[in-house]
């Protein structure tokens, strides 16, 4: 089966010509599944305003079964190099390799687009696969991107949206993530997890301009209005759009006192107040497996 795929460097200067300008968003395709079990998804990405020329440092990928986002450690501007090629270089890659065998696993695409990459630069990255026969969703984590899982309508809460699993940041020291490149840190220091997953469970995967200005709760709260009675969240990219939105919103206000001005406080380094400008991508996926 060839199944198509969302990579965002791809569209972006196709939505630039539909009037998109640097805002767009992305949902998956229509596949035509032999086999049950996938993920339904949208995607958002909204670039820092000083890197909108580009498409922002950013990058994601969406397929059937496969979810991934990137944000290109912003640092190598001083040393005069577009770090927006490694992210997107690495994207493509990762795609290609998930396309090679969609039953390898995060940490061994991960490897392999790594080991191929040319660009200079370095990249958090989020790899979650779903394995539909064995209802698991398997991931390897590097950096300050983060995931959450959300379960709709347990039996324990049935009008609740419980909070099953919320990664945390891997960090050298506070705002220095781990981070993939051929001069930092390798593959194989990033975080693998394999969680049980059940059918309607939604996964929402974005880098850290949307962990820095954004609570979960609010997150939480998004996707609660937009799953209804059934569990079902009717639309991904819809709420993938309205988070990057307070996101973007949240990011400009200084007198917001957002996660990332709480994280600097308690890291006792150098404080920061208000939101954080940043690339902003956010993905929301949906488990299906019936």
């Amino acid at each position: 089966m060839k199944v198509s795929n969302l990579f965002n460097s791809k569209f972006t200067a196709a939505a630039a010509a539909l009037g998109f300008g640097y805002y767009y968003s992305m949902k998956n395709p229509t596949f035509a599944l032999e086999n049950y079990g996938f993920l339904k998804s949208g995607a958002t990405l909204r670039p820092h305003p000083k890197k909108e020329y580009k498409g922002g440092e950013d990058s994601f990928i969406i397929k059937q079964r496969m979810i991934s986002v990137a944000d290109g450690v912003g640092g190598w501007a001083k040393r005069g190099v577009d770090v927006a090629k490694y992210s997107k270089q690495l994207m493509g890659l990762i795609g290609e390799a998930y396309d090679n065998n969609p039953n390898s696993t995060p940490k061994e695409i991960l490897t392999d687009a790594y080991g191929k990459t040319t660009e200079l630069g370095s990249t958090t990255v989020i790899i979650a696969i779903l394995d539909p026969n064995n209802q698991k969703l398997c991931t390897t984590l590097m950096g300050d991107s983060s995931y959450m899982i959300l379960r709709p309508h347990d039996p324990r809460a049935p009008y609740k949206l419980n909070k099953i699993y919320r990664s945390s940041e891997q960090q050298h020291y506070f705002n220095c993530p781990y981070q993939c490149g051929p001069t930092k840190d390798h593959p194989y220091k990033g975080v693998d997890e394999v969680h049980n997953i059940k059918h309607n469970d939604i996964v929402i995967a974005a880098t850290d301009g949307i962990w820095d200005n954004v609570f979960d709760d609010q997150i939480i709260s998004v996707i609660k209005e937009e799953v209804n009675n059934d569990g079902n969240l009717n639309d991904p990219q819809k709420a993938s759009q309205k988070i990057a939105k307070i996101a973007f919103d949240q990011s400009h206000d200084k007198e917001f006192e957002s996660p990332f001005q709480i994280n600097s406080i308690a890291s006792k380094s150098k404080n920061y107040y208000g939101g954080k400008k940043d690339d902003i991508t956010v993905i929301v996926s949906q488990v299906k497996l019936d």
